[in-house]
């Protein structure tokens, strides 16, 4: 089986045994990897793909998991109501499957690079799109989309006024 598969059946399990069971050191220790290890081996799996060991790997999995998993719960935080032991389990659930359900990029024949010319490398049209994204220039427009948005849901009457 491949490693997708194990993460799938992974994290289900373990979310069905912590709503199931109520140890609390049983809770720590599956939640510690369900949280913590988990989302971010997903990841990595999927966007790293080939190109890293086993150790880079689950290194870059458990920062990649500091990464995903409070700013989902963050975001499920702003939800109304209060924060569920369910809500929080379905959403580190999702976030760890969504990488792996989603299907493998396939390339196609006219996607390879075209040959050198100098010290550079004239790079094909899907090549050239990515530009925004290694620049930083989209990671920084959505850090901004993301914290106006956080920002203004949370805006009262009175921070508007002047005086």
């Amino acid at each position: 089986m491949k490693p997708r598969i194990y993460l799938l059946l992974a994290s289900l399990a373990l979310a069905a045994v912590l709503a199931a069971v109520p140890s609390p050191l049983v809770s720590c220790i599956l939640g510690f990897v369900l949280l913590w290890v988990l989302p971010g081996l997903a990841w990595s799996t999927v966007v790293l793909r080939g190109t890293l060991d086993r150790v880079e790997r689950w290194v870059i999995g458990l920062g990649l998991s500091f990464v995903i998993v409070p700013i989902a719960t963050l975001l499920l935080a702003y939800l109304p109501g209060p924060l569920t032991r369910v809500q929080l389990l379905c959403t580190v659930t999702g976030i760890t499957w969504l990488p792996l359900l989603w299907p493998p990029r396939r390339r196609a024949p006219g996607q390879s690079a075209a040959p050198a010319t100098g010290d550079e490398l004239v790079l094909t049209s899907p090549s050239r799109r990515r530009w925004l994204w290694r620049d930083g220039g989209a990671w920084l427009l959505a850090a901004l989309l993301i914290g106006s948005v956080l920002r203004l849901a949370n805006l009262n009457y009175s921070q508007f006024q002047g005086d």
